[in-house]
């Protein structure tokens, strides 16, 4: 046999030592009785959470570990468990890693090291491939609080309050609560319907159904719902997908409200944000700053402190706007405008038939409003004012100060009043 050959076996045997893996496995089946809310903390493995068959608490485990030595093993699966803990009705459960069974500490040291008595730990881990997959079945709980990080969470049981934190952890809601509380940070949410709900969301995505009231704390997040009842919240650089809502109160930064079908009132505080909603009855802007806005059809849009924003409106009954530098396009206004604004412009593109009055107060401000030969009336008290219109198929103008009423103001026809510095308007 050469020294070559010699060597090869040699090395092939090390490799396979180097190689070697040492595995172990154990279970846990626990039951408890008379339980109604449960703290349930784990790592280190996906956690279900499911429908007990016959009314009791059932702690279900599957703790395996492999490790390079069968000394390692042995002293790390040690350390590997599920702790439990009833005390009354209150159910605990969390996993134990222990640290110093799991891990060991190797010091390494130079010639520089070694003469001033210094040197390097490193702790490393003994066990590789650790899994702690955990199962507890309930009964419907009062309380059900799940703490999770890395992992997987899929919770089938009712609660009436329903209590989640994860991170990194990818979270499934199969079933309906009441009420729920939700902190997701680098997360994934799926979920059916919720009651009531609370959720913080850090850098996480949620998509689910119905939601009856909601109080959302969200960013750089995406939520996805069907339909929401009441939302409530801040958005900072995020993004909220639902197709119908009754209600929405929300402050928002850099964010978006996206793909809205139906709505009843929503409330804005919006600073470089957009919405895009097909219909609603209100839209309140109680301030808004740079940010953007589609609407097919709304009732009632007031806008009470604009700045620098864009406005398409497919269909609007009334308007009540306080803006500068701020544009508004109207397809078709159906009764009523109250603009008090500071360079920019209206442009309505169709009056209706039941159209009734427009107030404009502003400063150096274009409105196009297209009342063709209908019979209106006019105030105007204005500097610098550009004006036509039309009068028995015949185009009227005026420009420059102007003080003066056109045909009648009363009920029974369109009123138009007109106030303010270098206004060029047009009614053709």
């Amino acid at each position: 046999m050469t020294h070559r050959t010699i060597l090869t076996i040699f090395s092939i045997i090390i490799s396979i030592n180097c190689f070697a893996q040492f595995s172990d496995q154990k279970t846990v089946d626990l039951t408890f009785e008379g339980v109604s809310t449960v703290d349930i903390q784990h790592q280190k493995g996906d956690l279900l959470v499911s429908k007990s068959p016959d009314g009791k608490a059932h702690v279900l485990a599957k703790i395996s570990a492999t490790a390079s030595t069968q000394e390692k093993l042995d002293e790390g699966m040690s350390g590997l468990d599920i702790i439990t803990k009833q005390v009354g009705a209150n159910l605990g459960v969390s996993t134990l890693v222990d640290a110093e069974k799991c891990t060991e500490t190797t010091e390494s040291r130079g010639f520089f090291n070694r003469l001033f008595g210094s040197g390097n730990r490193t702790v490393t881990m003994k066990l590789n491939d650790i899994s702690i997959d955990l199962e507890v079945q309930l009964p419907d709980v009062e309380r059900l609080d799940v703490k999770n990080n890395y992992e997987e969470i899929r919770i089938q049981v009712p609660a009436n309050r329903l209590i989640v934190a994860g991170f990194q952890s990818k979270v499934f809601l199969e079933s309906t609560s009441k009420e729920a509380k939700l902190n997701l940070k680098y997360s994934e949410l799926e979920y059916q319907d919720l009651g009531e709900a609370d959720i913080v969301m850090f850098q996480s995505e949620a998509d689910g159904g119905k939601l009856a009231d909601v109080e959302l704390n969200m960013k750089y997040s995406t939520f996805r719902a069907d339909e929401l009842q009441d939302l409530h919240g801040e958005m900072f650089q995020s993004k909220i997908y639902s197709k119908s809502a009754k209600d929405i109160d929300l402050n928002m930064k850099y964010s978006h409200l996206e793909d809205l079908e139906t709505a009843g009132e929503v409330e804005l505080l919006s600073f470089q944000s957009s919405a895009s909603i097909d219909r609603l009855d209100k839209l309140t802007l109680n301030s808004s700053k740079y940010s953007d806005y589609r609407i097919d059809a709304v009732k009632e849009l007031i806008c009470e402190d604009v700045f620098q924003d864009k406005y398409r409106i497919g269909r609007a009954d009334e308007i009540d706007a306080t803006m500068k530098y701020t544009t508004i396009r109207c397809g078709r206004l159906e009764k009523s405008a109250d603009i008090s604004a500071f360079q920019g412009g209206m442009t309505v593109e169709m009056v209706s038939d039941v159209f009734e009055h427009l107030e404009l107060e502003g400063k150096y401000f274009k409105l196009e409003l297209p009342l063709g030969n209908r019979k209106f009336g006019i105030e105007a008290d204005a500097k610098y004012l550009e004006l036509d219109w039309m009068k028995d198929g015949e185009r009227k103008s005026v420009n420059g100060s102007s003080i003066f009423t056109h045909d009648s103001m009363d009920s029974t026809v369109p009123s138009i009043e007109l106030s303010g510095f270098q206004l060029k308007v047009d009614l053709l």
